[in-house]
């Protein structure tokens, strides 16, 4: 695990090459079909924005099983609050309730260094905490194929 920062003026909604980062060694060693690089623009000590670069298609990576975890909070107005966590890296996640019309904050995460996600979900119809755990699905790309 490596990292660095680099100090960035940007404006909003434009995209600006800020550093070329040599991953040469970091490849020769781990080689691209592991070597997964995580990018994040932060501003005010907040995650604003953040990409994930993989250096071999992701059906050629070697992942793991990411040992995902999700705990749920209920909020108001029939919704809400996924917190998912996962052990290692877990690529194009994704919350499901299947059969279930719902709103989602977001669809699709990764999660390579740590750190939680917190999604919001809204059904179409009234449903309870103990009916939400029980339809809720956590999946990653390794689950499409593994």
């Amino acid at each position: 695990t490596a990292s660095g920062s680099v100090p960035v003026k940007a404006g909003s909604a434009r995209s600006k090459k800020v550093k070329t980062i040599d991953l040469s060694a970091a490849l020769a060693e781990h080689g691209d079909r592991s070597l997964l690089c995580r990018i994040t623009l932060e501003s005010e000590g907040s995650v604003v924005s953040e990409n994930l670069v993989t250096f071999a298609r992701p059906k050629h990576l070697l992942l793991e099983k990411p040992g995902i975890t999700a705990k749920v909070k209920e909020g108001a107005g029939n919704s809400f609050e996924i917190t998912v966590k996962a052990k290692k890296p877990a690529l194009w996640f994704w919350a499901d309730l299947p059969g279930i019309q719902a709103d989602y904050s977001d669809r699709f995460f990764h999660r390579v260094g740590g750190g939680s996600v917190k999604i919001r979900v809204k059904p179409w119809k009234k449903m309870s905490l103990q009916q939400f755990e029980k339809k809720l699905t956590v999946s990653s790309l390794i689950d499409t194929y593994a």
